[in-house]
């Protein structure tokens, strides 16, 4: 990632810019044509995961649950699920497959191993600070995901559009974080169309 587009990153994720962001990015979505991207960061949507604690909590109240994220990159929405679920049902036995197309993306979710460019080291959020202390261990600026939490994610290659997606079926509750964004908008139907069919 470029340095402009790190410092506009930094800029559009303090609180008082995301609506400007949220504009310029509708504004941009209507005129480009949209590509492939990999970006992630760890913790990002805090309020999704409370939602398995909360109004989606049935999902999680057995022995077991399998998980699907769909679109994975380079897999922090995977742990950072993974990394929930082993703060707040500790109990649980669960197992987190996870997808991509895009094999630089999942090479890196394979090797576990991650830095402040995916959002770690905030140390003002305690609950990023409890699941990050839960996900990882620590050496300087290298964050790893610690092996219990490993042995429970698993990443492979899958195209959402391919008909051997099908092949994705019995999960208790699949995610999709922001890959329809990057599709043109008939690629995006049929995208959720087979989804929301498994």
């Amino acid at each position: 990632m470029s340095r402009r587009n790190k410092l506009s990153r930094a800029l559009f994720d303090l609180a008082p810019m995301r609506p400007a962001g949220r504009r310029i990015f509708a504004r941009r979505r209507r005129i480009q044509v949209p590509g492939q991207s990999t970006a992630t960061k760890f913790f990002r949507n805090l309020e999704q995961l409370s939602a398995l604690d909360g109004p989606l909590a049935g999902l999680t109240a057995g022995r077991r649950f399998r998980g699907l994220v769909a679109g994975c990159s380079e897999g922090c929405e995977a742990y950072s699920l993974a990394g929930h679920l082993a703060l707040s049902r500790p109990n649980l036995d669960f197992i987190i497959d996870a997808c991509d197309i895009s094999e630089d993306a999942l090479a890196t979710a394979m090797a576990g191993r991650y830095g402040r460019q995916h959002g770690l080291g905030d140390t003002s959020n305690p609950r990023k600070r409890d699941l990050e202390a839960r996900l990882f261990t620590r050496s300087g600026d290298i964050w790893e995901v610690a092996d219990d939490i490993r042995s429970r994610v698993h990443f492979e290659s899958a195209d959402v559009l391919s008909p051997g997606f099908s092949r994705y079926r019995g999960y208790d509750c699949m995610f999709g974080q922001n890959f329809l964004i990057h599709m043109n908008d008939s690629d995006a139907a049929q995208a959720f169309a087979v989804r929301t069919s498994l």
